[in-house]
This record gives structure tokens, C-alpha cells and sequence, in this order.
């Protein structure tokens, strides 16, 4: 499935944050990340549950360097703008499926996308 291309240049632009990120907060992390096993749909495969053993706020907040409520929509949104979860473009790009046949569909799309975008992450700073 094609995704438009404002819904990947946004994901790739938060890709390339949560890189800048963590080679900040935790040097040679892309060294620790298995990624024929990287799933950013599954909590414990994505890219802070391969790091931290798994993804919730409390290792997000490590990441930021605070606190985060439990489940609040600041650890969301620091989750969005680093992709580790899905961008608000492509929850958006999602919802105007309209019914749940094409909207499954568009929501794994959304997910491979993450995924691929990050393996090419890792795969840069590998060779480098």
C-alpha cells in the first residue's frame, strides 16, 4: 500500500529525531537493536523495548530526561515526535479509511513504514 508523502517525510523526519535522540541519551544503541526482530507495533520487539526491555513511559521518560504521568499525553507525544510510535499524519491518514477492512490495512502499512525507516537507520550508523 502507498502511503502519501507527507505521511512518510513526516515519519522520516521523526525517525531522523529519535536517532539524534538516542545517539545522545545512549551511544551505539543501534548496535543493540535485532532488526530481524524490530517491530515498533509490539512493545517489547520495538526500538525502546529492545533497548529498555520494554516500551512504557517510564523508559520514554529516561529518553526525555523526566518524568512522565503514567499513560499521559506528554509521554504520547514525545513517543510520536521521536517515532516510536506512529505519527499524528499517519494516525490521521488511518482514520479516513472510514471502515475497518482498509483502515487494518492502512494501520500495518503505517507500522511496516516505521519499521523499514528505522532498519535504514540503523543500517546507516552501522556503516558508518
Amino acid at each position: 500500500m502507498k502511503l502519501p508523502a507527507h505521511v512518510v517525510n513526516e515519519a522520516q523526519a521523526a525517525v531522523d529525531k529519535g536517532a539524534a535522540l538516542l545517539d545522545r541519551r545512549r551511544p551505539n544503541w543501534f548496535t543493540q537493536i535485532n532488526c530481524k526482530t524490530l517491530d515498533l507495533s509490539c512493545g517489547c520487539d520495538c526500538v525502546v523495548g529492545q533497548l529498555y526491555g520494554s516500551y512504557n513511559d517510564t523508559f520514554l521518560g529516561r529518553l526525555a530526561g523526566t518524568i512522565f504521568p503514567r499513560w499521559g499525553v506528554r509521554a504520547t507525544k514525545f513517543a510520536e515526535r521521536h517515532a516510536f510510535v506512529t505519527t499524528p499524519a499517519m494516525d490521521e491518514w488511518v482514520g479516513e479509511a472510514g471502515y475497518w477492512a482498509t483502515v487494518s490495512a492502512r494501520s500495518k502499512a503505517t507500522w511496516h513504514l516505521l519499521d523499514r525507516l528505522w532498519i535504514e537507520k540503523i543500517k546507516e550508523r552501522l556503516a558508518a
